[in-house]
């Protein structure tokens, strides 16, 4: 079974939300759609609940669409408009859009859209793992660093990976094994 996807639609286009909600329905998608007509009410709305994915518009009748990206930088953000210019789509992704999708008369955008929702939601959980990583990365490190504080220059230390594969060596156990630590490493 299909995870529910969270999706704050903003656009101020009734026949455009009514398009994307037929489309989902059609396709039987496990999104649940939250429509903010403007800024204000996406921010209302961003203030209310977690959303996982952003679909919006560009230009509202309060501002433009790409203002709301800085308020929620952990969620996926997919620019879809019809009145924005190729060049300003591009900077919207340089300021942290996910994607963007022009619109047609012929509703074709929404074709894709289920798509490009997948990756910008598998490249926000690589964003996340990548994070997580870093984080233990750097705690090893800091743990790691401790540990040669620690030690004293007459201790002998060793370390190794899971398999057993020396990675660390002090001065120490080099002198009393008679091999130098790049020997050792490894």
């Amino acid at each position: 079974m299909n995870e529910l996807i969270k999706v704050l639609h903003i656009e101020d286009d009734e026949l455009e939300h009514r398009a994307l909600v037929r489309m989902v329905r059609e396709r039987h998608l496990p999104w649940k759609i939250t429509l903010a007509q403007t800024i204000a009410s996406a921010r209302e709305a961003f203030a209310a609940a977690r959303f996982d994915v952003v679909l919006a518009d560009y230009l509202l009748p309060d501002g433009e669409g790409t203002e709301l990206l800085a308020e929620q930088p952990d969620t996926p953000f997919i620019l879809i408009t019809g009145t924005i210019a190729e060049q300003m789509a591009l900077r919207a992704l340089d300021h942290g859009a996910d994607d963007y999708l022009i619109k047609d008369l012929q509703n074709r955008h929404l074709d894709i859209l289920p798509l490009t929702v997948d990756k910008a939601l598998h490249r926000q959980c690589l964003r996340e793992e990548k994070k997580q990583a870093e984080a233990k990365l750097l705690k090893t490190l800091r743990d790691l660093q401790n540990l040669q504080e620690a030690v004293n220059e007459h201790d002998i230390v060793a370390i190794t990976d899971p398999q057993g594969t020396l990675t660390y060596v002090n001065n120490r156990f080099c002198a009393l094994s008679k091999y130098s630590r790049d020997e050792l490493i490894g």
